[in-house]
């Protein structure tokens, strides 16, 4: 080497994927107030989605997991319909790595059975 620093370790910044770190996450900053997603939220918002909350089983102290809202299956889907997204599976990525997801499904954790 011509830079004189012949014999000396070289100092690198490498990835410690075992390192813990914890992420605080403003999912309603993350997305602007003009996104799309926001316009499906509140398009979906004034429909009258009776009929699929009438078809909710969890209800008061019944066994079983409560249901997540038809609001949000709803918009997931169309707003991954509006980026060509028509996979389940990638739908499911989707909403545990993209902000705009996650922000429509705000804690939920659809299963595979409710994206169908």
């Amino acid at each position: 080497m011509a830079d004189g620093l012949e014999g000396e370790e070289r100092r690198l910044l490498t990835a410690n994927r075992e390192q813990l770190r914890l992420e605080v996450v403003d999912l309603e900053a993350a997305v602007p107030m003009e996104h799309r997603a926001r316009v499906i939220w509140a398009a979906v918002e004034r429909l009258d989605l009776g009929a699929f909350y009438d078809e909710i089983a969890a209800r008061g102290s019944t066994p079983g997991r409560s249901a997540i809202d038809p609001k949000i299956l709803l918009t997931l889907w169309l707003y991954a319909i509006s980026e060509a997204v028509g996979s389940a599976r990638h739908l499911a990525r989707r909403c545990e790595r993209d902000s705009v997801y996650r922000w429509i499904g705000f804690g939920t954790r659809p299963k595979q059975a409710s994206r169908k």
